[in-house]
Protein backbone atom coordinates (compact mmCIF):
# COMPACT_ATOMS: atom_id res chain seq x y z
CA UNK A 1 0.00 0.00 0.00
CA UNK A 2 1.05 3.51 -0.88
CA UNK A 3 1.37 4.89 2.81
CA UNK A 4 4.39 2.50 3.11
CA UNK A 5 6.46 4.61 0.51
CA UNK A 6 5.25 7.43 2.21
CA UNK A 7 6.26 6.42 5.76
CA UNK A 8 9.48 5.23 4.28
CA UNK A 9 10.00 8.38 1.96
CA UNK A 10 9.16 10.79 5.31
CA UNK A 11 11.22 8.34 7.33
CA UNK A 12 14.26 8.25 5.67
CA UNK A 13 15.61 11.77 6.05
CA UNK A 14 15.17 11.61 9.92
CA UNK A 15 17.17 9.03 9.91
CA UNK A 16 19.82 10.60 8.00
CA UNK A 17 19.23 13.41 10.67
CA UNK A 18 19.67 11.46 13.58
CA UNK A 19 23.04 9.74 11.74
CA UNK A 20 24.48 12.87 10.57
CA UNK A 21 23.77 14.42 14.39
CA UNK A 22 25.67 10.73 16.00
CA UNK A 23 28.78 11.33 13.76
CA UNK A 24 29.13 14.57 13.36
CA UNK A 25 28.40 15.92 16.29
CA UNK A 26 28.25 13.13 19.59
CA UNK A 27 30.90 11.24 18.83
CA UNK A 28 33.15 14.76 17.89
CA UNK A 29 31.82 15.95 21.21
CA UNK A 30 32.55 13.38 23.33
CA UNK A 31 36.45 12.84 21.45
CA UNK A 32 36.88 16.54 21.93
CA UNK A 33 35.83 16.90 25.28
CA UNK A 34 35.34 20.03 27.68
CA UNK A 35 36.77 22.52 30.09
CA UNK A 36 38.94 24.37 27.58
CA UNK A 37 38.08 27.14 25.41
CA UNK A 38 39.53 25.59 22.51
CA UNK A 39 37.65 22.68 23.52
CA UNK A 40 34.24 24.84 23.81
CA UNK A 41 35.22 26.59 20.09
CA UNK A 42 35.94 23.08 18.97
CA UNK A 43 32.54 21.92 20.45
CA UNK A 44 30.47 24.80 18.88
CA UNK A 45 32.08 24.18 15.07
CA UNK A 46 31.16 20.51 15.39
CA UNK A 47 27.48 21.52 16.17
CA UNK A 48 27.64 23.95 13.28
CA UNK A 49 28.99 21.53 10.82
CA UNK A 50 25.87 18.79 11.88
CA UNK A 51 23.41 22.12 11.69
CA UNK A 52 24.70 22.50 8.39
CA UNK A 53 24.66 19.05 6.78
CA UNK A 54 21.08 18.69 8.60
CA UNK A 55 20.18 21.25 6.71
CA UNK A 56 21.48 21.15 3.60
CA UNK A 57 20.08 17.17 3.73
CA UNK A 58 16.69 19.05 4.15
CA UNK A 59 16.33 21.58 1.53
CA UNK A 60 18.04 18.84 -1.11
CA UNK A 61 15.26 15.56 -0.31
CA UNK A 62 12.38 18.16 0.86
CA UNK A 63 10.93 18.81 -3.18
CA UNK A 64 10.71 14.71 -3.43
CA UNK A 65 9.47 13.73 -0.02
CA UNK A 66 6.56 16.21 -0.38
CA UNK A 67 5.85 15.10 -4.39
CA UNK A 68 5.40 11.47 -2.72
CA UNK A 69 3.49 12.52 0.27
CA UNK A 70 0.88 14.73 -2.01
CA UNK A 71 0.83 11.72 -4.43
CA UNK A 72 -0.67 10.36 -1.46
CA UNK A 73 -3.41 12.32 -1.93
CA UNK A 74 -4.24 12.20 -5.68
CA UNK A 75 -7.33 10.48 -6.57
CA UNK A 76 -8.53 9.63 -10.30
CA UNK A 77 -12.42 9.06 -11.28
CA UNK A 78 -12.81 5.89 -13.30
CA UNK A 79 -16.06 5.50 -15.86
CA UNK A 80 -17.54 2.80 -12.74
CA UNK A 81 -17.73 6.35 -10.64
CA UNK A 82 -15.35 5.25 -8.08
CA UNK A 83 -12.06 6.63 -7.27
CA UNK A 84 -8.75 5.00 -6.70
CA UNK A 85 -5.54 6.12 -5.74
CA UNK A 86 -3.74 7.79 -8.86
CA UNK A 87 -0.16 6.02 -7.85
CA UNK A 88 -1.52 2.91 -6.19
CA UNK A 89 -5.18 1.72 -8.22
CA UNK A 90 -5.76 -0.74 -5.81
CA UNK A 91 -6.61 1.81 -3.17
CA UNK A 92 -10.00 2.96 -3.63
CA UNK A 93 -10.30 6.66 -2.72
CA UNK A 94 -13.63 6.50 -0.22
CA UNK A 95 -12.63 7.51 3.37
CA UNK A 96 -15.66 5.73 5.10
CA UNK A 97 -14.81 2.29 3.10
CA UNK A 98 -11.88 1.78 2.47
CA UNK A 99 -9.34 0.97 4.92
CA UNK A 100 -6.22 1.76 2.91
CA UNK A 101 -7.09 5.07 2.27
CA UNK A 102 -7.61 5.43 5.39
CA UNK A 103 -4.52 4.54 6.51
CA UNK A 104 -2.77 6.28 3.82
CA UNK A 105 -4.46 9.93 4.74
CA UNK A 106 -3.78 9.21 8.74
CA UNK A 107 0.22 8.95 7.25
CA UNK A 108 0.45 11.39 4.43
CA UNK A 109 -1.07 14.18 6.22
CA UNK A 110 0.90 14.19 9.14
CA UNK A 111 3.67 13.62 7.16
CA UNK A 112 2.75 16.72 4.97
CA UNK A 113 2.43 18.78 8.01
CA UNK A 114 6.13 18.12 9.71
CA UNK A 115 7.30 18.62 5.57
CA UNK A 116 6.22 21.67 5.73
CA UNK A 117 7.97 22.65 9.30
CA UNK A 118 11.00 23.00 7.26
CA UNK A 119 10.24 26.03 5.47
CA UNK A 120 9.26 27.50 8.81
CA UNK A 121 12.26 26.44 10.39
CA UNK A 122 14.34 28.03 7.86
CA UNK A 123 12.24 31.57 7.64
CA UNK A 124 12.73 31.36 11.54
CA UNK A 125 16.83 30.88 11.25
CA UNK A 126 17.10 33.49 9.41
CA UNK A 127 14.68 35.65 10.25
CA UNK A 128 16.71 35.58 14.06
CA UNK A 129 19.77 36.74 11.99
CA UNK A 130 18.23 39.02 9.75
CA UNK A 131 20.35 41.81 10.72
CA UNK A 132 23.57 40.14 9.95
CA UNK A 133 22.00 39.03 6.70
CA UNK A 134 21.63 42.39 5.51
CA UNK A 135 24.08 45.14 6.90
CA UNK A 136 21.74 47.64 5.32
CA UNK A 137 25.07 49.29 3.87
CA UNK A 138 23.69 51.32 0.86
CA UNK A 139 26.44 49.69 -1.53
CA UNK A 140 25.36 45.91 -2.26
CA UNK A 141 28.93 45.35 -2.49
CA UNK A 142 29.87 46.32 1.23
CA UNK A 143 26.95 44.37 2.28
CA UNK A 144 27.75 41.45 0.62
CA UNK A 145 31.30 41.95 1.72
CA UNK A 146 30.13 42.35 5.47
CA UNK A 147 27.86 39.22 5.62
CA UNK A 148 30.89 36.72 3.85
CA UNK A 149 33.20 37.45 6.49
CA UNK A 150 30.53 37.01 9.26
CA UNK A 151 31.57 32.87 10.71
CA UNK A 152 27.93 32.48 11.79
CA UNK A 153 26.19 32.73 9.10
CA UNK A 154 27.92 30.31 7.13
CA UNK A 155 25.94 27.38 8.27
CA UNK A 156 22.79 29.13 6.66
CA UNK A 157 24.79 30.30 3.53
CA UNK A 158 23.34 27.78 0.91
CA UNK A 159 19.61 29.41 1.89
CA UNK A 160 20.82 33.32 0.88
CA UNK A 161 24.09 33.24 -1.17
CA UNK A 162 22.64 33.39 -4.24
CA UNK A 163 19.66 36.81 -3.51
CA UNK A 164 20.38 40.53 -2.85
CA UNK A 165 21.23 41.18 0.89
CA UNK A 166 17.84 43.22 1.02
CA UNK A 167 16.27 39.67 0.01
CA UNK A 168 17.70 37.22 2.26
CA UNK A 169 14.41 35.28 2.72
CA UNK A 170 13.13 34.63 -0.75
CA UNK A 171 14.90 31.08 -1.23
CA UNK A 172 12.30 30.22 1.90
CA UNK A 173 9.31 31.84 0.03
CA UNK A 174 11.17 29.91 -3.28
CA UNK A 175 11.32 26.41 -1.27
CA UNK A 176 7.45 27.35 -0.48
CA UNK A 177 6.78 27.75 -3.74
CA UNK A 178 7.65 24.49 -5.57
CA UNK A 179 6.09 22.42 -2.09
CA UNK A 180 2.71 24.12 -3.08
CA UNK A 181 3.44 24.04 -7.06
CA UNK A 182 4.29 20.17 -6.36
CA UNK A 183 0.77 19.97 -4.51
CA UNK A 184 -1.17 21.42 -7.01
CA UNK A 185 0.48 19.72 -9.69
CA UNK A 186 -0.27 16.34 -8.03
Amino acid sequence: VYSTIVLTTSLIPVGLFVLIRVVLYDIRAFRIGRGTPEQEDARVEASEQAMWACLLLSYLVLPTVSMTQFRGLNCVDFESGHAYLRVDTSVWCDPEGSEDFQRVLWIDVPCIAVAQMFPILFAVLLWQRRHRLNPGFRSETASRRKRERDDRLATFSFLFNDYKCSRWGFDVFEIERRIVMVGLIQ
